[in-house]
């Protein structure tokens, strides 16, 4: 009989040690999207048939949610509001309520801003080089990303 390695060397499956830990608090945010996702999607149960899936997908959305900076419930419901304007009756990909946390508007307003800053046309008219233009441009594009990743908390409680 062949064993796993991994219950060779440490006695548990991997996925018990790669798991991440959510606190309870974590969790229970989890447990409040599932449950509005599922009075929105009228057919969320055709995706899951058991509940391990079901702790599975909330596991998944967890994890996507910490990955991509969904880290206060101005952005969860956000997601929330878009999942309601979805005619789709399923419930998304985690991807999908990634996708529906985030606000368009805010992010083309500042990358526009920063456009603006590169192409005014005072700046074209200068007398600078293109090279010492790039500069100024990288270095604004990265302050208007630093201003973006420092307005990110991770504070995921009311």
């Amino acid at each position: 009989m062949v064993k796993h390695i991994s219950t060779l060397v440490n006695k548990k499956p991997i996925q018990a040690i790669t798991e991440p830990y959510y606190p309870d608090h974590v969790k229970e945010i989890a447990d409040y999207v599932f449950k509005q996702l599922a009075m929105i999607k009228s057919g969320w149960r055709a995706g899951f048939k058991t509940k391990d899936e079901v702790i599975g997908y909330k596991k998944q959305l967890l994890l996507a949610m910490h990955e991509n900076g969904i880290d206060n419930f101005q952005k969860i419901e956000l997601g929330l509001k878009n999942a309601r304007s979805d005619e789709n009756p399923f419930m998304p990909s985690t991807g999908k309520f990634i996708s529906w946390c985030k606000d368009p508007k805010k992010i083309t307003g500042e990358l526009n801003a920063g456009m603006y800053q590169e192409y005014r046309p005072e700046k074209l008219l200068s007398n600078k080089t293109d090279s010492e233009r790039r500069a100024e441009a990288r270095e604004q594009l990265n302050k208007i990303k630093m201003t973006l990743k420092n307005n990110k908390k991770v504070d995921i409680q009311e």
